[in-house]
C-alpha cells in the first residue's frame, strides 16, 4: 500500500513582487461602531441641581399594536456598561423592575416614563457626572433604539470671590449699609434712608 505525503513548497517571490510586505506591522483597523455614528444631545446643569437625560421610548411608526417597550438600558460611554435600567421582560411597562449602580448613581437618579421624551433624572449633580450616555431602547418587536446624552456639569462657585486667570486680579463682592440723614436748617433730622 503506498501512500500520498502532501508537502508543502516554500514560495521564494518572483522579481517583481516586493518583500516589503512582510515587514508591515499588522495594525488592526478599528472600524466605527453604531454608536460612533449616533446623533449626541448636549444637556446642560448645575452642579447640586437636577439633569434631566432624553430617551424617546416611543413606539416607531408604524408598529404592531402587541408591541411594546421590553427593555431600557443606560450606559456611561466610559464605562462600557449598564448603569440604569427599566426592565419589565416579565410584566407591564408601568411596573418595571428598575435598577441603578451603586457606585454611579445611586438612589440619585430615576426613570420619568410619564414625561415626552421620558427622562433619566439626576439629582444632586456632581461634576463626576459629566460624561456621554447612551440609552438603548429594547422593544419586543421592534428594531432597537439608541440614543446619545452628552451631560456638561457647571459648577458652582464656592465663595464670593472669583479669580481672573489672565491677569491674577480677584474681584470680591462686599455687603455695606449706608446712612443717608437729611437736616432741615433747624439741625433737625427730617427722614433717614438706609440703603444696603
Amino acid at each position: 500500500m503506498q501512500s500520498t505525503v502532501f508537502v508543502p513548497m516554500q514560495h521564494e517571490p518572483l522579481e517583481t513582487e516586493s518583500k516589503s510586505w512582510r515587514n508591515k506591522e499588522k495594525r488592526p483597523r478599528k472600524l466605527p461602531s453604531l454608536t460612533d455614528r449616533l446623533p449626541t444631545i448636549d444637556i446642560q446643569s448645575v452642579e447640586k441641581g437636577t439633569a434631566n437625560l432624553p430617551c424617546d421610548i416611543s413606539l416607531p411608526e408604524p408598529h404592531d399594536p402587541t408591541d411594546d417597550v421590553m427593555l431600557v438600558l443606560w450606559y456611561r460611554e466610559d464605562l462600557g456598561r449598564p448603569i440604569y435600567s427599566v426592565d419589565s421582560r416579565d410584566r407591564p411597562f408601568n411596573e418595571a423592575e428598575r435598577w441603578s449602580d451603586e457606585n454611579v448613581f445611586g438612589n440619585r437618579a430615576y426613570f420619568r416614563l410619564s414625561s415626552r421624551p421620558a427622562i433619566l433624572a439626576i439629582e444632586n449633580v456632581v461634576e463626576g457626572d459629566a460624561a456621554v450616555y447612551r440609552c438603548r431602547v429594547d422593544f419586543r418587536l421592534a428594531q432597537t433604539r439608541n440614543v446619545k446624552v452628552n451631560l456638561t456639569v457647571i459648577a458652582q462657585e464656592t465663595n464670593s470671590t472669583s479669580s481672573s486667570s489672565s491677569s491674577n486680579k480677584s474681584i470680591s463682592t462686599f455687603s455695606f449699609l449706608l446712612l443717608v440723614v437729611v437736616q432741615d436748617e433747624d439741625e433737625n433730622s427730617n427722614f433717614g434712608l438706609l440703603l444696603k
